[in-house]
């Protein structure tokens, strides 16, 4: 590059050890014009690449890695892009939860390595409007590489979800460049995540990738057993308009259960208008992640408040795994022995989530009360609202009047939905003569 463009090219070579020991030294790398991480191998210093090569990828500052350097790029676009907490190389360590570069499926069996290595020219397809393609000038090109690791084909579902940021379906020729592979090897497996029924496919206008919710749900139980917390996924305990729940097993062998949220059911406006987190143009996915990244907030806070909830255990991307989910909906009982008793139950937790953890169900109803011996479970949190929302009274009130209307048209009971509101927000001890009439 430099003697293409006449210029003298100063080069520091930097110990990346120096990284590993004392990060804060990586502002040294904001006085380059450029960041070139060069092959090697080995694990020395390979922290430290990694380390310089987020700073310049969060920096904005220009970065070229080759061979082992482009290598160690995936590593760190894996780990603190995707998600993959200890993503690596095989050949860094075997071991890796996440072996986003993984042997050549001919590499796997070989015992005597020298001469071994995969050589010839590599199909390169490069996209139009980067820089690569200014400075190649050319659509296709064929570059020789000499190496035994390529990225793991099991992670480009990874890969479309990161691209599903910027595009409805992912261009296949931007998954292509992702992979490393040819474009015909890279087809090969595409396809055959689609015939897995992992993701949907278009050809107008271009040829294209997404992840469905079956390729969303792979991923997060991928990430929460290769995590320890689970073992193996049993029955369907409910199908909702907006999640499935699953009894599973954890790693511990104890029972809990998993919900996968499922936005999209109902219309996007519905979505948009009665959850005020979504944003307008972000897709279902993404909304459903959202979505559980709520309702795990929410039961962390009502579970160590007291609250009968679920026990929150792991979230990944739109799953909440949780401990055992227990009783009946409260609209499928049809008599209780002392439903007065059921009633001061529900609102005495309403009052440690309103007074403790400072929040409100803000969609609360028979459909996600749970009733087992006379213990009651909420469930459903995901569009909780503090009280700090400017409409906490308003919904709060909504809560408590869905409430006493089951309770009076099922059990014919008389309750005052302003001394109930009074009790909750106030934390008075509860009595049976401040509500009923």
């Amino acid at each position: 590059a430099g003697a293409t463009l006449q210029a003298n090219v100063n080069i520091d070579w930097i110990e990346t050890e120096i990284f590993e020991k004392n990060p804060s030294k990586l502002e040294v790398l904001e006085k380059y014009d450029g960041v070139l991480v060069p092959p090697g191998f080995g694990v020395r210093g390979t922290e430290g690449k990694i380390l310089a090569i987020k700073h310049a990828r969060e920096k904005n500052i220009p970065f070229l890695g080759i061979c082992f350097g482009f290598q160690m790029a995936i590593v760190e676009f894996a780990r603190n892009v995707c998600g993959l907490k200890n993503a690596n190389s095989v050949e860094n360590n075997p071991n890796t939860p996440h072996p986003v570069l993984d042997y050549l499926p001919e590499q796997k069996n070989i015992q005597l390595m020298g001469g071994t290595m995969r050589l010839g020219a590599h199909e390169i397809h490069i996209q139009q409007g980067t820089l690569t393609h200014k400075l190649y000038g050319s659509n296709i090109i064929f570059e020789r590489h000499r190496h035994r690791f390529e990225v793991n084909p099991k992670y480009w579902l990874v890969a479309i979800e990161v691209g599903m940021k910027k595009h409805e379906y992912v261009p296949v020729d931007k998954i292509v460049a992702y992979s490393g592979l040819s474009h015909e090897k890279a087809v090969y497996h595409l396809q055959k995540i689609h015939k897995l029924r992992l993701v949907r496919k278009t050809t107008i206008p271009y040829e294209g990738y997404s992840l469905n919710y079956m390729g969303y749900d792979f991923l997060a139980l991928n990430v929460l057993v290769k995590a320890g917390f689970l073992q193996a996924v049993g029955k369907c305990l409910g199908l909702g308009k907006e999640a499935d729940v699953y009894e599973v097993l954890t790693s511990n062998g104890e029972e809990a259960a998993i919900k996968f949220h499922r936005l999209g059911r109902i219309s996007f406006r519905q979505t948009a208008k009665f959850r005020s987190y979504t944003k307008p143009k972000t897709f279902w996915l993404f909304r459903s992640k959202v979505a559980a990244e709520k309702e795990f907030e929410a039961l962390k806070k009502l579970y160590d408040c007291g609250v009968s909830v679920p026990k929150p255990i792991a979230q990944n991307r739109h799953a909440v795994l949780m401990g055992k989910i227990r009783g009946v909906q409260l609209k499928e009982i049809e008599s209780l022995p002392n439903p007065e008793k059921v009633f001061l139950e529900i609102v005495k937790n309403l009052q440690k989530a309103y007074k403790k953890a400072k929040i409100i169900h803000a969609d609360l109803s028979e459909y996600n009360i749970l009733l087992e011996d006379g213990m009651i479970q909420i469930i459903d949190w995901p569009q909780y609202i503090t009280l700090q929302h400017p409409n906490a009274d308003k919904l709060l009130e909504r809560d408590v009047k869905n409430l006493t209307r089951f309770f009076e048209r099922k059990f014919r009971l008389k309750i005052s939905v302003e001394d109930t509101l009074n009790l909750i927000k106030t934390g008075n001890k509860i009595k049976k003569a401040q509500i009923f009439r």
